[in-house]
């Protein structure tokens, strides 16, 4: 069966349906495809009969991210803010330590955004902050950004977090809780995480608010909601795109059963998935290695409810990182009604992959032993909990963000994102505001939409309705 439409995107994400619900709105058909037998993508919401919610994937904002504010707003959305007060915690070797005798989150992220400018030497006092500032201004940093001639450059472009890493003047424990945050962060280890690559995902970061600010009692598949409402055409589900072709004028996307032609279409999968469609267009060699520059991540997200927030009554805030397993961070998620209390366990990394091999009550008595070592036996009896599984192989590439690994293209997210043509990508790995996030998936699906629809309207083309 063949159908004709103006654009045809390829996946239900929250940056699919932006792109889609868009294009709606400047008056072009559009035609959403879908692996899978549900929209969201990464955003996923279990609800239960009483009418609470788990996020299973995606769930903070901050309140920098207005697109996703404007539908919660549109939606009315209560705004929970994250709890946040108390000690942070983290443990090492088995022993618990205040999370603020190490190095912080925060001052991880900005030793990354460091600018490429200047070499300095390491400093004698390696506590204080300037010391960190050289984890991009060490000898071997400064000309090979400025020239790519010689093997060197290409040695440096193809450092590893890890490596950088172990250039830092910081304590063994220091390094260990990095490591973990970043293991977390993106699901792999730091050994294959291209340096430079993960230092431009950081500047993408427009706010100066932190990313752990607020989320929906009510979900947030909720907002994802609020965009496949926006939809002319219903998605179409469980169907997978094979091929995707330039045909003359037009471009031919081929799943399992149907044929569809457009005028364009937006790739709005994420790159490990969309490395898995066959692209018979130019300078398709360019577009593999591009798309295999990225690698999915490995993620379990469990979610616990306590019958008290017993934590909070040591002055703890429910925030540990744990380096053994490397990549385990917890969170205090508890929203600010009547909900019993969470805590949120992040396993990523080559951990979560192992763990994910084991069965759910395995993994549980697991967990419960990690939070028992941090903040005592009370850990041991949740209410209840709910697990998700994010780890490669999944329809939507892994978990919850792709990564550019340590021998691919460093400014592949870049490239992408200009890519020109009929085939286009979009997806919160490009933003280049919030990228990784569902702020960013949204921003980015608009954006390309928008441009896309400007070009069609530019060359006088008329609205198609689905032509069979």
């Amino acid at each position: 069966m063949h159908t004709s439409v103006n654009v045809v995107v390829v996946g239900a994400g929250a940056a699919g349906l932006a792109a889609a619900a868009q294009f709606n709105e400047l008056g072009l058909s559009c035609q959403v495809i879908e692996a899978q037998n549900r929209v969201g993508g990464r955003v996923r919401t279990l609800f239960h009969g009483n009418g609470r919610a788990v996020d299973l994937g995606a769930q903070m904002i901050n309140a920098d991210m207005r697109s996703v504010l404007d539908l919660a707003r549109t939606g009315s959305l209560h705004c929970s803010v994250v709890p946040n007060s108390g000690q942070d915690l983290c443990v090492i070797a088995n022993k618990v330590f205040p999370r603020d005798e190490f190095i912080d989150h925060d001052t991880v992220d900005m030793v990354l955004e460091a600018r490429l400018d200047r070499v300095y030497g390491p400093s004698s006092d390696v506590r204080f902050f300037d010391c960190l500032t050289t984890w991009f201004r060490t000898v071997g940093f400064r000309k090979p950004f400025r020239t790519q001639q010689n093997s060197r450059d290409a040695s440096v472009l193809r450092m590893s977090v890890a490596d950088v890493l172990r250039m830092l003047p910081l304590s063994t424990h220091d390094k260990q809780l990095a490591r973990t945050q970043f293991c977390e962060q993106y699901g792999v280890a730091a050994e294959c995480l291209n340096a430079l690559a993960v230092k431009q995902a950081f500047q993408s970061y427009q706010s100066d608010r932190p990313d752990l600010e607020f989320h929906f009692p009510e979900g947030m598949e909720k907002i994802t909601d609020q965009l496949a409402g926006q939809l002319s055409f219903p998605p179409k589900l469980n169907a997978r795109v094979e091929r995707v072709s330039c045909v003359g004028q037009r471009v031919e996307v081929v799943t399992g059963a149907d044929i569809w032609l457009c005028d364009f279409v937006v790739i709005a999968v994420p790159p490990p998935a969309a490395s898995k469609i066959s692209f018979v267009i130019e300078e398709s060699k360019a577009l593999r290695d591009l798309l295999g520059s990225f690698q999915p991540g490995s993620v379990i997200k469990t979610t616990l409810e306590f019958r008290s927030a017993f934590w909070r009554l040591h002055g703890w805030s429910g925030r540990i990182s744990f380096t053994d397993p490397m990549g385990l961070e917890v969170v205090d998620t508890s929203f600010d009604d009547s909900s019993p209390p969470r805590l949120t366990a992040f396993l990523g990394g080559p951990k979560a992959a192992e763990w994910a091999s084991l069965n759910s009550d395995h993994r549980i008595a697991k967990l419960l032993d990690l939070l028992a070592l941090a903040l005592g036996d009370e850990a041991r009896t949740p209410k209840s909990f709910e697990e998700a599984l994010w780890v490669e192989g999944s329809v939507c590439g892994g978990g919850y963000n792709s990564s550019v690994r340590v021998e691919g293209v460093h400014n592949a997210a870049q490239k992408l994102r200009e890519w020109t043509g009929r085939v286009r990508f979009a997806g919160a790995e490009l933003d280049t505001a919030f990228a990784g996030y569902v702020e960013g998936a949204i921003r980015n699906g608009r954006a390309v939409a928008a441009e896309i629809a400007h070009t069609l309207h530019a060359n006088g083309k008329p609205h198609l309705a689905h032509e069979r």
